[in-house]
């Protein structure tokens, strides 16, 4: 009876590491929806019922769909290098043909509706702030646009993250627009994502190894391993 007890015991722990497991994904995703107020629209997503955080687009490349569309572009973005790409494949390029898809701009507001957290992304679902004269089917309409940014870490990664860290990472594609335009103060130890989420991305990139140097139009910004050592 003792060793079936202890059997049982051991299944119980078992189950409940796994659980603990598992449930790493749903706790960033209540996490970094709690960092923000998300926003709520109406059914179609041509009508804001509730405004949540604005955000302020901090890269271009970004491609969107009309709100209404059942299709929605998955826009990648590399979290090391900030670069945005779509997914590549046949659907994408069916989908690059489409007359009411567009590019959106850096500088464009976007309120965001929905976050998700795989084992390896997380990915936020945007609406623009404001609405265009669309053509549609011949006749002009007024229209919001979505995009999905889908921000690629790899599991361990992602799993090692919490919300904060998450938040530094994505804000370097978009950001709160309090965020953005608030002061822009770069400090020492800095790391390049955190510079670049100040500043931006920058115009030259010298890379010597362990030294690296950011070059903007007026500021050079020099990190050591990764890390800013000096600001001229």
């Amino acid at each position: 009876m003792r060793s079936v007890f202890l059997i049982s015991t051991l299944v119980v722990v078992g189950l409940s590491g796994v659980t603990r497991a598992a449930d790493w994904k749903d706790d960033l995703q209540k996490a970094l929806s709690g960092t923000y107020k998300i926003t709520k629209a109406s059914m179609d997503r041509l009508r804001i019922t509730e405004p949540g955080t604005v955000f302020v687009l901090k890269s271009e490349g970004v491609r969107a769909d009309l709100a209404t569309d059942m299709t929605l572009y998955a826009n990648k973005v590399n979290v090391e290098s900030g670069e945005v790409a779509q997914a590549g494949g046949l659907a994408v390029g069916l989908l690059g043909g489409k007359e009411t898809s567009r590019a959106l701009a850096a500088g464009e507001e976007m309120y965001l509706y929905e976050i998700d957290v795989s084992d390896k992304e997380v990915r936020y679902k945007l609406l623009t702030a404001k609405s265009y004269q669309v053509n549609v089917k011949g006749s002009t309409k007024e229209m919001r646009y979505k995009a999905l940014l889908v921000f690629q870490f790899g599991q361990e990664v992602l799993q090692a993250l919490g919300a904060t860290e998450v938040a530094k990472m994505t804000s370097t594609v978009f950001a709160p627009r309090e965020q953005v335009n608030a002061p822009k103060t770069v400090s020492l130890g800095q790391t390049r994502v955190e510079v670049e989420a100040i500043l931006g991305k920058p115009d030259t990139i010298l890379d010597l190894g362990q030294k690296v140097t950011y070059v903007y139009k007026n500021l050079r910004v020099i990190f050591i391993d990764g890390k800013v050592s000096d600001v001229q």
